[in-house]
């Protein structure tokens, strides 16, 4: 039987070859013509389809190249930068830079990769890497920050907008998918500003942001509202990065990669909201509550300080559970704490612990599996 993980890369997989089959074929006049080498790959790095210029670019035949290995083109230096953005992008996000490729014949070529996410059904099945040969380019130093700062190919997968702006903050181009996200086409939105569905609220940051990409500041990420054309409001992320004229380094206009991130969001919210609700829960618990990780205390509510005998949290904080506890029981709650570790819920048993005073008094000590500041911890009462 096949792990939940090996389902869904085969699901995946599946979807994967449904583009291919159903959609793809729409492009595949373009895929080969195309003076740009591409190739598909899956969301574990295998290589599924490449054209015709690639395969001149590195000089393998196609049966060659899927039979090989991704890390197979690129040099040792290039390997860490190729799979940080693969992983990226097989995240949904568009990405694009530099590095150097290895072709047959042993020669080192530069060049530009745009990584452009595939979506099916709202999953993201495989990335298309658009390689452009900018050897000769870098050789003589030209148009090559163009290159760098941004590459115009897309497809209807991507699941980000591209905005770009000029220096006044009008929109001189924008791509179809925006009417995804705000219901405007593009063509409503070209020649108007950001203020145009940018909820009024926050035209001060979006505004304050622009300034300083403009400044220098390179890449800034500011989360908004927008209002779309059905006058609901959804928020957005927006990367914005100010493009720069190789020839006089001055700022021509500024692009901005604009994700709609209303769910996150409403998650963040809501666990927010959660994690207040449990954190106002323990505080008021009438039983001392401890929470421990690794035996360190890592957190207690007043009602343990109280009961622990200490003065201020600090006292109790960063201690090991069983400098409270009893010689007697140490092996006890030693072996409470590890089935609770285990995922096992432990009921309240008969125990001897220490104040900070030294006195000892008889407690019933219950522990719980959870979850404290993103690391599996032991929730302990103590009465």
């Amino acid at each position: 039987m096949n792990s939940p993980v090996e389902n869904i890369k085969n699901e995946k997989n599946q979807l994967l070859k449904k583009y291919i089959v159903e959609r793809f074929a729409d492009y595949e006049l373009l895929f080969e013509r195309s003076q740009n080498a591409i190739l598909l790959l899956d969301t574990a790095g295998n290589m599924v389809r490449v054209n015709q210029t690639f395969e001149k670019l590195c000089e393998y035949t196609a049966e060659e190249v899927l039979t090989m290995k991704l890390q197979t083109f690129f040099p040792l230096d290039s390997l860490d930068n190729v799979f940080h953005h693969f992983h990226k992008t097989s995240l949904g996000q568009l990405e694009n830079f530099d590095c150097q490729l290895n072709n047959k014949s042993g020669a080192i070529l530069d060049v530009n990769i745009t990584n452009i996410p595939i979506s099916v059904d709202n999953q993201i099945v495989g990335v298309m890497a658009v390689l452009k040969d900018i050897t000769l380019l870098k050789q003589k130093k030209a148009e090559v920050r163009k290159i760098e700062e941004f590459h115009r190919v897309l497809t209807e997968n991507v699941l980000d907008t591209i905005v770009c702006t000029n220096l006044l903050g009008k929109i001189i181009y924008i791509y179809p998918s925006c009417e995804t996200i705000s219901g405007y086409k593009a063509e409503e939105l070209i020649g108007t500003t950001l203020t145009f569905i940018v909820h009024e609220e926050d035209w001060e940051k979006a505004n304050a942001d622009r300034k300083l990409s403009y400044l220098g500041a390179g890449s800034i990420r500011g989360k908004y509202r927008i209002r779309r054309k059905d006058g609901t409001l959804v928020w957005v992320e927006a990367l914005s990065k100010p493009i720069i004229d190789p020839d006089t380094q001055t700022i021509v206009e500024v692009v901005s990669v604009i994700r709609e991130i209303t769910e996150r969001i409403k998650t963040e919210e809501e666990l927010w909201s959660r994690k207040k609700a449990f954190r106002e829960l323990v505080e008021h618990s009438p039983d001392a509550v401890l929470i421990v990780r690794d035996k360190e205390i890592i957190f207690v509510n007043e009602t343990g300080i109280d009961l622990l005998g200490a003065n201020n949290a600090e006292e109790v904080l960063s201690k090991n559970l069983l400098y409270f506890i009893h010689p007697d029981y140490h092996q006890e709650v030693k072996d409470l704490i590890q089935a609770v570790f285990n995922g096992e819920t432990v009921d309240f048993r008969d125990y001897k612990v220490i104040r900070g005073n030294g006195a000892v008094f008889d407690a019933e000590i219950k522990g719980i599996p959870t979850f404290f500041n993103n690391h599996y911890a032991q929730h302990v009462i103590i009465r």
